[in-house]
This record gives C-alpha cells, sequence and structure tokens, in this order.
C-alpha cells in the first residue's frame, strides 16, 4: 500500500482507518471518480434502466453491480450519488457482486462509483438511468365491415417484425349485421382476431353507426348529419355518433356487447366512436354500458385531408369538440360538464386520447416528432421521464395497404430501439385496458 497510492493510481491503496481500509467497512463517500475506468477490472450492471413503479409496471428497487477483478483485489467498495456505501462480496464466476437500493432514487441519471478499499482514486464510474415509462399503445379501427385478407396479413406481419407489439383492436360490430359479409366470412375474421388476442392483443369496439348495426339493435337509424357528405349518407356509416341520443347510445353499445360475447370475443370494455365524434353523452353512455375507457380524444391538427373537403365536416367537428387536444394530450377522467377536461365530478371513464393520430393522416417521421414531444414532456435528463406518460398511434385495417404499413413499421422501428424490455430505454407497448392500472380515477 506504498507508492501506488501516493500516485492516486485507479487502483492504489491509500491508508486504512479513515478512509476505509481492508478491515472496516466501506468509507462513507467514495474517492474522485477515474477519469478513464480502469481497463483491468471488467464491470456489469444488472440493468442500465431502471422502472420507477407505478399500478402496472413493477418497481426496480435494486441495482445489481458484478465485478471481475484482477488478481490480488479480493474487495471492492462502491457507491451511488456519493453515498449509500457497499462492500461488494464473492458471486458466481470468481466475480464480486455488489447490491445497491435504488427504489427511493428519483427519475434522472445516477453514477456508481467503484473503488478498491483505501483507494485515494476509484477504477470505475458508470451511469444508470431511473424512469417512469412512457407507454406506447397502437390501436385498430375496423371501420368497414370487412378486412382483406391482404390487409390482415399484413397486420400479421407488422406483429412479427415486432415482437413485443400489443395491438388494441376496435372492431366494429356491424361485421355481424352487414348482409354483404357472409357468415363463412365472419368466422375467418372472429378466427383471425381471436388469434391477436392469443398473442396478446385484445379487442374493444369502434362503432360507425351503420344502419344494419343500429337498426339491429332497436335503435332507428340516423343518416342527415353525415361528417362526410353534405345530403347524408344512407348506409349511416359517416354519420356523427353525437346524433344519437345518450340512451340510443347506451342500446348501442349494450348491443356490441351483447354480439361480441355472442361470437365469443368476450366482454369489450373499451370503445372509440366513427370519426372521433364522441361528446359528452357518448362518454355518459360509456359509463351506464359498462364501458371503462374512451379513446375519441383526437389530435384534430392532422386531420388536413378532411379541411376543404366539399360537404364534410369531419375537420371542422373535431376542431371544435376536441380543441385542447394535441401532441401530448394524455389520460383523464372527464368532468360531468366537460368532455375535455377533469373535474371535481368526473366519469367514470378513462378517456385516452388519440395523440399519435392514425397513420393514414401522419408520416412516420410525424409520429417519431410526436413520440419525441411526449418524451419531453416529463424528461429528467438522459431520456428519463418523471412521470407515467402515453404515446398512441394507430391505423385502419381496411386501409392497411404497402404504404401504411411501412410507416407504421418505420415508425414502431423507432420505438423498438428505445424498449424498456431490452434495457434501451423508458418505451413498453401496453394494450388499452392496461393503462387502467396507471392512470387510476
Amino acid at each position: 500500500t506504498g507508492g501506488a497510492g501516493a500516485t492516486g493510481g485507479a487502483g492504489a491503496m491509500g491508508g486504512a482507518g479513515a478512509t476505509g481500509g481492508m478491515g472496516a467497512g466501506p468509507a462513507l463517500t467514495p474517492p474522485p471518480a477515474p477519469t478513464t475506468n480502469d481497463a483491468r477490472f471488467v464491470v456489469d450492471l444488472s440493468r442500465r434502466w431502471l422502472a420507477i413503479g407505478d399500478g402496472l409496471t413493477a418497481n426496480a428497487g435494486s441495482l445489481e453491480v458484478r465485478v471481475t477483478a484482477p488478481a490480488g483485489v479480493p474487495v471492492v467498495d462502491g457507491w451511488i450519488d456519493g453515498a449509500r456505501a457497499v462492500r461488494f462480496a464473492p458471486g458466481a464466476g470468481g466475480r464480486l457482486v455488489g447490491t445497491f437500493s435504488v427504489s427511493d432514487l428519483q427519475a434522472g441519471s445516477h453514477t456508481v462509483v467503484l473503488a478498491e478499499p483505501g483507494a485515494t482514486r476509484a477504477f470505475a464510474s458508470l451511469p444508470f438511468l431511473r424512469t417512469h415509462m412512457l407507454y406506447v399503445v397502437v390501436s385498430t379501427d375496423w371501420d368497414n365491415p370487412d378486412n382483406s385478407d391482404a390487409n390482415l396479413q399484413r397486420i400479421t406481419s407488422l406483429k412479427d417484425r415486432h415482437p413485443a407489439l400489443r395491438l388494441s383492436h376496435f372492431v366494429g360490430p356491424y361485421t355481424y349485421t352487414d348482409p354483404s359479409v357472409t357468415e363463412a366470412r365472419r368466422r375467418q375474421l372472429t378466427t383471425w382476431v381471436l388469434g391477436m388476442v392469443a398473442r396478446g392483443d385484445e379487442i374493444g369496439v369502434h362503432i360507425h353507426p351503420y344502419c344494419s348495426f343500429i337498426e339491429a339493435t332497436g335503435v332507428t337509424c340516423r343518416t342527415t348529419e353525415s361528417f362526410a357528405y353534405a345530403a347524408g349518407d344512407a348506409s349511416g356509416y359517416t354519420e356523427r355518433l353525437d346524433a344519437y341520443t345518450q340512451a340510443e347510445t347506451v342500446t348501442m353499445l349494450r348491443g356490441a356487447t351483447q354480439i361480441f360475447q355472442d361470437r365469443g370475443l368476450g366482454r369489450p370494455t373499451s370503445f372509440r366512436a366513427g370519426g372521433w365524434t364522441a361528446d359528452l353523452d357518448t362518454l355518459k353512455a360509456c359509463a351506464t354500458a359498462g364501458y371503462t375507457i374512451e379513446s375519441s380524444a383526437c389530435n384534430w391538427r392532422f386531420l388536413t385531408d378532411w379541411r376543404n373537403s366539399p360537404g364534410a365536416t369531419l375537420y371542422q367537428w373535431n376542431m371544435a369538440h376536441w380543441s385542447r387536444m394535441g401532441d401530448t394530450s394524455q389520460p383523464y377522467y372527464p368532468s360531468t360538464t366537460d368532455v375535455q377536461v377533469t373535474g371535481p365530478t368526473s366519469i367514470p371513464v378513462l378517456e385516452v386520447p388519440d395523440n399519435g393520430q392514425l397513420v393514414d393522416y401522419v408520416l412516420a417521421t410525424d409520429m417519431i416528432a410526436i413520440l419525441e414531444a411526449n418524451l419531453a414532456l416529463h424528461a429528467t435528463g438522459g431520456g428519463t421521464i418523471g412521470a407515467p406518460t402515453l404515446f398512441q398511434v394507430g391505423f385502419h385495417p381496411p386501409d392497411f395497404d404497402a404504404e401504411y404499413f411501412g410507416r407504421m413499421h418505420e415508425a414502431l422501428t423507432d420505438v423498438d430501439t428505445r424498449q424498456y424490455e431490452n434495457d434501451a430505454g423508458p418505451l413498453t407497448y401496453v394494450r388499452l385496458s392496461d393503462l387502467l392500472r396507471v392512470w387510476t380515477r
């Protein structure tokens, strides 16, 4: 413990006693960090990204550090952020192992410093990160009674290329009421979506008020308040859902639930209105009908294709009714008097904004930019975030052609590079229903 210690080398040994020698526990504070880490020591962290827990994600309460030390170094000490001193113990493979409690560390970047007992300079300094999760939802809107096999195969391929992806399928009940869809085809579509559920996806309800479905529930179909055609829409497809009363919407939702249960699709609890045309009565109807998630809050600024479409009002309706919604809008429980804000008296339905829009209206670069905006919303350094955050994108299965597939694949490839499961960032794919464990009422 002589000359080398005097020069403050990376592995140098200083005096024992007050600085924490071999016979004592670790010093309360570490020696200075090295200019560069000493290559003679091989250091491995159990994870670089450590989650701050919520009702869905488990809290990462400890960090394990493993050191393969050069011959003649039987003990090393470690500290986090200049404190939390730990003396390492022999572990498997001849490595020295130290476990630190990190359950109370705040979001942001932290540092573990390692040194030999009594050294005047540490041999390694390594960063790690504590973060809340950014939850990525990918939803699909079944606008049409049928979806082509080619498009369904693209959806399957999207999941194959992004194995962690979990889709929330907003299935249209009109598949089971439209006379143009044969019973054999209905069974094929049912089998397909149940196969997706077996791969981790979930089923919700999407209602464009096609007359075939509306009339099957006993409600009188309306056709004059179309968001696409000034003269109305005899099929009911583009009728605004808010044209129906709260009681009628309850009947529709209960009718959809019954159809899904009869077809073996389970009890749906999430909903999105066709054209995002849900109002306060729609949300109240969802609560009455037993739905716990609604996702019509629309990032309307991307609907520019509709802005100057002759006779169409979709852009104008969403701009007015979802005026406060944008790139970083987050889940909330709507007030009983204002669908866009929460309040002291709220509807027991979680509103989950479609903040990243659907692929029909955004390029991959748009989706990635919105993702970045949400990462910046509660940024705490190093790519970490200080609160649970939502990013949602999606697509229409009947329109999911090769171009839209390419956009989604590019955007989700960016998501994949920052997955928490791969120790690469704070992002994790979830289903809509999972969010109820994060955003509680």
